[in-house]
């Protein structure tokens, strides 16, 4: 689950420049996107690469996919300055890895993408802070009822980030989407005929939350009680506590919108990414895995 923490940028790009930006069909110019989640402690990813489709036109990311271009990650020191560099190389059509496989992602550092596609003059580059690292301490039960008498709770540490409060975003994956069945919540929207299936919902986030958010312990440790909503299979489900970037921090404030958008539409997308759109973005995780049962299970 290494590049499991997306927000589908591509797909919610393509479809919502539109609401970005005020133009006609004849207008259209097609962008490149970049989609990339470094994750503290774990190998450097890999890198999405893609254009922009025309509004009318059914987006699909093999269709999309950027060849050719020239991508690489520099880790800076404290003035700025390039520390090292990795390259990638590309892997699939589109698809983009670094060549040191063994190179992690170090907490609390800055990492700078760089991106030169044949034909495009204009360098597409972003920078991220990565935020530090923390743990999930405990959970209220390994094994737990579904809308049970008790919440579903964590604890964790702290994470840190150097110029602001830390924010998290929890998601909740759900591991066995064969032998269990969808809560009665999303059992309802599968049955709705609206095209939903099993698989559209095996990944659910919260929302945004800040330290201000939790409750704080004498011992430094935060706790929070996490929605039933997120809950959307029984069975064995991993809880992902993520502390995120600012780069994450705003597309997610992006994505959230105002209410008023259609599903995709973003009209004031903030996305960090210079000569292109995206997210280049990273974070600090931890896990925990827990079993849902639902009323009257043993």
């Amino acid at each position: 689950m290494r590049h499991s923490f997306t927000y589908t940028c591509a797909a919610l790009l393509v479809l919502g420049l539109a609401a970005c930006d005020t133009y006609t069909q004849d207008d259209y110019r097609p962008e490149y996107v970049v989609e990339s989640y470094l994750v503290a402690g774990e190998p450097l990813p890999l890198l999405r690469l893609s254009q922009t489709a025309p509004i009318d036109a059914r987006y699909t990311f093999e269709d999309f996919a950027v060849e050719g271009a020239d991508v690489r990650v520099n880790l800076l020191d404290e003035t700025g300055a390039v520390e090292e560099t990795y390259p990638y190389v590309q892997t699939k059509k589109g698809i983009y890895e670094p060549e040191d496989e063994t190179a992690v992602v170090q907490p609390l550092r800055t990492y700078a993408l760089e991106v030169r596609v044949p034909g495009h003059e204009e360098v597409i580059r972003s920078k991220t802070l990565v935020p530090g690292p923390f743990e999930i301490v405990s959970i209220s039960q390994d094994t737990i009822v579904y809308q049970g008498a008790e919440q579903l709770e964590a604890w964790i540490t702290s994470s840190h980030h150097p110029d602001r409060e830390p924010v998290y975003v929890f998601t909740i994956f759900a591991m066995d989407t064969t032998n269990y069945d969808l809560t009665p919540v999303y059992a309802d929207f599968a049955d709705d005929d609206d095209g939903l299936h099993k698989v559209d919902f095996v990944a659910n986030s919260s929302g945004l939350t800040k330290e201000e958010g939790f409750t704080k312990h004498a011992d430094g440790t935060l706790s929070i009680k996490l929605p039933w909503i997120l809950v959307a299979f029984y069975g064995p489900n991993e809880i992902v506590a993520n502390a995120i970037d600012d780069n994450l921090f705003d597309f997610k404030r992006s994505q959230l919108g105002t209410g008023t958008t259609s599903p995709g539409e973003m009209d004031n997308l903030i996305d960090h990414i210079e000569g292109g759109r995206g997210i280049f973005g990273s974070m600090a995780r931890a896990r925990v895995v827990i079993h849902v049962n639902s009323q009257g299970a043993e």
